[in-house]
């Protein structure tokens, strides 16, 4: 008898899109100075004279390609222009319109310099999360 089991393609979609694309929910993407993780909080950049917010997200339904399931941001997302000095911008996370954190990552190309007059830009169906 096995004693691991693991999702279906199917589940994983169903998973997802549950998570993810909900009607009665809206997402938010947050931008970090120190990236969170499963235990910390991380550290968001500030809001107070910044002129950095979230930003609201909206996810493609779930597809399973090479058996890899997964949702990713159906239009670019752009923060800015900051106000202000950012920092270095290292990763980002997904949350709910409960406040909930339900993903986080590093950037892939590593943090980002934000300077007074610069933007961020998460390019459509860069932020990808999958399951597989």
């Amino acid at each position: 008898m096995p004693t691991q089991y693991a999702l279906t393609d199917y589940a994983e979609r169903k998973a997802l899109d549950a998570v993810f694309n909900d009607s009665a929910r809206t997402y938010e993407v947050a931008l970090f100075t120190v990236t969170p993780t499963e235990t910390t909080s991380g550290t968001e950049v500030s809001t107070d004279n910044t002129g950095y917010a979230r930003k609201t997200v909206t996810f493609s339904s779930a597809a399973t390609v090479s058996s890899t399931t997964k949702v990713s941001n159906e239009s670019t997302i752009t923060f800015g222009a900051a106000t202000s000095n950012w920092g270095t911008v290292t990763g980002a996370a997904v949350f709910d319109d409960d406040g909930n954190m339900l993903v986080f990552g590093n950037f892939e190309g590593g943090p980002v310099t934000v300077s007074t007059g610069n933007k961020v830009e998460i390019a459509a169906g860069a932020l990808t999360i999958t399951l597989d």
